[in-house]
């Protein structure tokens, strides 16, 4: 009963949940056993009335001067790449035009691997480029970004 109490009380003076449960404890440890609106909404208004307290003696903590943050564009080491400039650089690594599907141009090597290239508007980037490179090219980031800076691309 305490706690529904307790409860509505909260909700209605728009208390967080770390409040209800510093209210729930002191309610507890001072062995409160029949609700008492003007007790209870005494321990509210002392709870609302430490945490602004504690707040403004809280000094104001600067920020840290950040590195500068990686490109966003960046994924592993990848930058983003059109999808005109990937199939002119798997051409140049040995792979041929075989077939499309769709808006996807997949390229084959004598050896065997396979290479589906989306043909989208936008730059390839992220997970999809990654994939790309390490799944069907078989290379290392680091082997296509040399090969990448051959061809200037």
């Amino acid at each position: 009963m305490l706690q529904s109490r307790l409860a509505r009380m909260g909700s209605k003076a728009k208390l967080s949940g770390k409040q209800m449960t510093r209210l729930r404890t002191l309610a507890r440890d001072r062995k409160i056993r029949s609700v008492d609106l003007r007790k209870i909404s005494g321990i509210i208004g002392g709870i609302l009335a430490q945490e602004k307290e504690a707040a403004a003696k809280k000094p104001q903590e600067k920020p840290a001067d950040k590195p500068p943050a990686a490109r966003p564009d960046v994924y592993h080491g990848l930058r983003p790449m059109k999808p005109k400039d990937l199939t002119a650089l798997v051409e140049h690594l040995g792979f041929s035009y075989s077939r499309s599907s769709g808006d996807h141009k997949i390229y084959t090597h004598q050896d065997g691997r396979r290479a589906t290239i989306p043909m989208y508007n936008h730059e390839i980037s992220g997970g999809t480029f990654h994939n790309i490179v390490r799944r069907e090219l078989k290379m290392s980031n680091e082997q296509f970004n040399r090969k990448r800076e051959e061809r200037k691309l």
